[in-house]
């Protein structure tokens, strides 16, 4: 994930599969004051720090708040559809790229 945003405290973002699925990936609305961009985030279940853990500018790896083992067993093919939520009015951002890598056993 990559993206700006004027205040990202406002964002939450949840992944949904084909088969209705939905995670939470992450929820900044605890965080106390305005910071900016996530850049070239990486979510793995693996990783060590949590994204709401980490400082800005976010970037590299980092924990889903859910984990994205939930989606496994489900088909792969079909919609997959990133929601990104901005809870106050007044912001804005872009989001400059999102990819997802499935590995299928």
């Amino acid at each position: 994930i990559d993206l700006d945003h004027t205040c990202h405290k406002d964002l939450s973002a949840t992944l949904t599969s084909p088969s209705g699925t939905s995670i939470l990936l992450f929820d900044f609305g605890t965080w106390p004051v305005c910071s900016s961009d996530l850049e070239g985030i990486i979510l793995d279940d693996d990783a060590t720090l949590e994204l709401t853990q980490g400082s800005s500018p976010f970037t590299g790896l980092h924990r889903p708040i859910d984990d994205l083992s939930t989606f496994n067993g489900e088909d792969a093919y079909g919609e997959w559809v990133l929601q990104i939520e901005d809870d106050t009015i007044g912001d804005s951002g872009t989001i400059y790229e999102f990819s997802l890598e499935l590995t299928v056993y």
